[in-house]
């Protein structure tokens, strides 16, 4: 019965606050209960509350120090990118850096969701590493900046005819498929 309990009472918590507004959710942020932290990140992407970008932030940095679980990191990370804000730019192209592919991937997708050009100098650094090659040529189509042309443009002669494939989405959708094909 007390596993019952202690199981449902962050159910019974996120559903009191499903009738709440960005700021209760904020503040559930620094709840001991690692359920409810999870539920307030993901209700605060979906409300793309943009007031929660700091404190996001700090969490990010405080999962990072406290090592948290990683699914939380990734919803942190996701939930930047469907807020977005250049603020989230620095932090995200920081998570880079770790070593965890799919930490990685969730910070390649936010920053192309943010659409920030300030990330394409990063994002080309990871374009040769095969497990996050085709999540990095869709953040850079997504961002639809030239400045990615030269990067994606020397993959367009890949054998791979899936990158050759992403690689023709991503440049149309920078606005660049003169004389490409499907």
């Amino acid at each position: 019965m007390r596993r019952i309990i202690i199981y449902l009472l962050p159910l019974f918590y996120s559903l009191i606050l499903s009738c709440s507004n960005g700021s209760d959710y904020i503040e559930s942020l620094k709840s001991p209960n690692i359920m409810v932290v999870n539920n307030a990140v993901s209700r605060l992407g979906e409300m793309q509350a943009e007031e929660a970008v700091q404190p996001l932030l700090e969490l990010l940095q405080s999962a990072e120090d406290q090592h948290y679980g990683k699914n939380l990191k990734i919803n942190i990370i996701r939930t930047l990118g469907n807020i977005g804000g250049s603020s989230s730019v620095k932090p995200l192209v920081n998570v880079l850096k770790n070593e965890d592919k799919e930490i990685q991937r969730a910070a390649i997708e936010a920053l192309g969701k943010i659409q920030d050009p300030g990330a394409i100098p990063f994002l080309t650094t990871l374009i040769q590493d095969k497990d996050l090659q085709i999540v990095t040529i869709w953040a850079l189509g997504n961002i639809k900046d030239n400045s990615a042309l030269p990067v994606l443009t020397k993959l367009l002669d890949s054998e791979d005819k899936f990158v050759h494939y992403n690689v023709t989405k991503s440049l149309k959708m920078i606005g660049e498929d003169d004389g490409l094909w499907n």
